[in-house]
């Protein structure tokens, strides 16, 4: 077997998937001989043996066994990785449904460097139809933002266009793939998560004298739902006696602060920025509950998710996706439909002692042993050795079909070409 590429951000790179990949890769390594190469420039601890991917010639891709890309909606740490996989088919590890982000950055980018690459805008009509093509013209205009159109048009399409397979950690997500891409083997494993070194003690009794800590990490971006809960915590008559920490980095830092200030929650909310790991666990296990919103999600299995249960914390979720399947007991759900009287419920509730995070916590914990590195590596070098027969058939005959489909194009008059009604194009 010769060697297989895997394309992937790698620590310290700051995101979930470059945490991802240090967990699979020594266990992948071990049953397939595997060359890591990471977006950017060189790394300068050389973790996972990884090499810059600009060093890698296409002779050697096209000689390879496989390429396996991961791609999550970042455009930082996914552009370059996007950008090989549109022009060498490989298997996408597909960590987001929704690539809006990468998407508007990347496309326009390319069209611009190569005029046979399609645009933004182009991509949206070629794959969602007018709505798409009008959902673009209004992002543009500043009319509509991309997370407010990513559930609806999530443009995971573009990354999967002439790739040999697929992997996804949301069996949801799997079946949309299955839908849009026909034939296309498609392989849905549980995200993996590494268990601590020691069992973590749980969260800290709630008691009527001491403050309950709250705290939210990551990409504080808007779908995150901060603001939102910063209005209904403002609201709750309950205020004083909650403390928020906040972790991660955030595009919309003068929203935040602004609805900080109009709360009054200037003193009881800290923000540490980005945190080490050690740093970020050990915040983790002093919060009586992570805020784990997301609305609307990005279609992901949640890194941070298996993160708050390996440190033995409880947390609140927003009811819709991949979140929405969890099992009952494991997290607290908002609606999304009724977020506000629901956050407004929540804080009522930890208040008054009637929810018990320490009980949250622990059935979070029990979900984590499906999410074992070592049996995630197995499964994928299994199903990459079955199916790869069927990926190179599958990807044959679907070129073989387009190149028709584009030659017959190209010679037939335009007079014969029907025209569909465009009550139906709408």
């Amino acid at each position: 077997m010769s060697r297989t590429f895997w394309f992937s951000p790698v620590p310290p790179s700051r995101t979930d998937i470059a945490q991802y990949s240090a967990r699979i890769v020594p266990h992948l390594s071990s049953r397939i001989e595997l060359q890591v190469l990471h977006p950017g420039a060189a790394q300068g601890d050389g973790q996972l043996g990884a090499q810059p991917m600009a060093g890698v010639s296409p002779r050697a891709l096209n000689a390879s066994w496989s390429c396996l890309y991961n791609i999550g909606n970042n455009p930082v740490f996914h552009g370059e990785i996007l950008h090989t996989a549109r022009r060498h088919p490989g298997v996408v590890v597909l960590h987001d449904r929704s690539l809006q982000d990468l998407c508007h950055a990347v496309l326009d980018r390319e069209a611009a460097d190569n005029g046979g690459m399609a645009s933004y805008a182009a991509a949206m009509a070629h794959w969602y139809g007018r709505p798409g093509r009008e959902a673009a013209r209004a992002v543009h205009a500043g009319d509509a933002t991309i997370s407010s159109i990513a559930g609806d048009f999530p443009l995971f399409e573009v990354a999967l266009q002439g790739a040999l397979g697929a992997v996804t950690h949301n069996p949801l997500v799997a079946d949309e793939i299955s839908e849009r891409f026909p034939g296309m083997p498609v392989a849905t494993l549980p995200l993996p998560y590494s268990p601590p070194a020691e069992p973590a003690p749980g969260p800290p009794q709630l008691t009527p004298d001491r403050p309950i800590r709250l705290v939210m990490f990551g990409y504080l971006n808007p779908n995150r739902r901060l603001c939102e809960f910063l209005r209904a915590w403002a609201q709750s008559p309950w205020k004083h006696r909650f403390e928020l920490d906040l972790a991660g980095e955030m595009n919309n830092g003068p929203e935040v602060r602004s609805a900080i200030a109009e709360a009054g929650l200037g003193e009881r909310v800290r923000d540490h920025g980005f945190l080490p790991d050690d740093r970020l666990d050990a915040l983790i296990r002093q919060a009586h509950l992570v805020l784990n919103l997301r609305n609307p999600t990005m279609g992901e299995a949640s890194g941070s998710q298996l993160r708050i249960w390996a440190n033995g914390a409880a947390s609140v979720v927003s009811g819709t996706g991949w979140y929405r399947q969890l099992p009952q007991g494991s997290v607290l759900q908002i609606s999304t439909e009724r977020e506000h009287e629901d956050l407004l419920a929540l804080l009522d509730d930890l208040a008054e002692g009637r929810i018990d995070p320490g009980k949250v916590a622990r059935r979070g914990a029990q979900c984590l042993s499906a999410s074992d590195p070592a049996l995630y590596a197995a499964a994928l070098a299994e199903w990459l050795v079955e199916r790869r027969e069927a990926m190179f058939a599958h990807w044959s005959e679907t070129a073989l079909i387009e190149a028709t489909a584009r030659n017959y194009a190209a010679c037939t008059p335009p007079r014969f070409i029907p025209r569909l009604p465009d009550r139906l194009l709408g």
